[in-house]
């Protein structure tokens, strides 16, 4: 309900109608009263563009105090280089600032990886290397050792993989909220990722974050291991998966380029 206003002298003004007069909704932009600008702090990665805009005024002038960081004309700034910058628009003798801040735009990369012989964990530093990423070990909390992986059916690593079991792991990662992109390597064993993946991934929150996962393998390949990922990386969007076993540098750096 609109609430009625009682003003001295000729009119009354609805409470909507007083809203009005400090905000403009043109084009979904709030004006504050007191500096007219569309905003006051602008935050944009390298290369992006935003457009300033200055509340009726026909001839405004624009400047960046660092042209270096970002430029702007007619009130549309153009992201240069990581930096702060103010821009100004001056109308007359008024003048009203707005202060940019350019980041570099590369987006927080982490390769995380289970190696039980040192396989996976070579090829883990080839693509941390060319993602330019942090990278973890994850690390069970009883080692894996060769006679848990010898593949007869009474051995650990058989029976974990036929009960989709969770292993208990010795790794913590509390930072992983800061990352935008995790990849995930791990061997192959029959045929699946092994269960210390199915742990690390039940446990921790990857809501938004996009995991991308990679595998050596004796020959059956990444497929069979790609619908646990999903199962349990939950909220996460998991990209197309990758068995770089016999990828050399250059290879690997081409399928992870495109990904970043």
């Amino acid at each position: 309900m609109m609430r009625k206003i009682l003003v001295p002298g000729t009119f009354i003004l609805t409470l909507g109608f007083v809203v009005c007069l400090l905000i403009s909704t043109a084009d979904n932009v709030a004006f504050a009263a007191e500096t007219r600008l569309s905003a006051k702090q602008v935050m944009l990665k390298k290369g992006q563009t935003f457009k300033l805009k200055y509340k009726k005024a026909k001839k405004v002038k624009w400047t960046s105090s660092k042209k270096e960081v970002a430029t702007v004309k007619n009130g549309k700034i153009t992201a240069k280089k990581p930096g702060k910058t103010t821009i100004i628009a001056q109308n007359g003798k008024k003048k009203y600032r707005c202060t940019v801040t350019v980041t570099s735009g590369k987006r927080k990369v982490l390769v995380l990886y289970f190696s039980a012989t040192g396989t996976t964990k070579a090829v883990a530093n080839k693509v941390a290397k060319a993602a330019g990423a942090d990278i973890v070990r994850l690390v069970p909390r009883k080692t894996y050792t060769s006679a848990d992986l010898n593949y007869n059916s009474d051995c650990r690593a058989n029976s974990e993989q036929n009960n989709n079991s969770k292993p208990a792991i010795a790794t913590t990662i509390r930072n992983i909220a800061q990352y935008d992109e995790i990849f995930i390597g791990y061997p192959i064993w029959h045929g699946k990722e092994p269960g210390v993946i199915r742990t690390f991934l039940s446990k921790t929150k990857l809501k938004g974050k996009n995991i991308i996962p990679f595998c050596t393998s004796g020959g059956s390949g990444i497929s069979g291991s790609i619908a646990h990922i999903k199962e349990f990386a939950k909220g996460a969007s998991v990209k197309a998966g990758r068995d770089l076993t016999d990828d050399s540098d250059t290879k690997i750096k081409e399928w992870v380029s495109p990904l970043l």
